[in-house]
This record gives structure tokens, sequence and C-alpha cells, in this order.
């Protein structure tokens, strides 16, 4: 259990309410540097922003 959201409540030895919990399914895969390749070590002359359109509209 990561975080209780709303706590439960018991009456007489019955539930009036369950709790509302956050859980995990623990840590996800674990990815390293080189899988991922380097956008800016491929394109040195790109940059992200590069949607300027280069034709001549007349």
């Amino acid at each position: 259990m990561i975080e209780e959201l709303q706590r439960g409540y018991h009456l007489n030895g019955r539930v009036l309410r369950h709790a509302l919990v956050k859980v995990s399914m623990g840590p996800g895969p674990k990815t390293s540097n080189e899988d991922i390749p380097d956008q800016s070590a491929a394109n040195p002359g790109q940059t992200e922003s590069s949607d300027v359109s280069t034709k001549d509209e007349n």
C-alpha cells in the first residue's frame, strides 16, 4: 500500500466502508541509456522545433 486515500470504518465487527487505498505493482522495467538513442548526437544540425517550411508560396 502506498497511500490511504479514504479511511475505512468498522462497527460491531462488521465493515461499514472499506478503505480506499493506492497500491503499487512494484518498480517498472529498467531501461538503460544504451537502449535509447541520443537524438541530438545523431542529427547535430536539427533541433526539436524544426517545423519551419522552406516552400515559397506565391
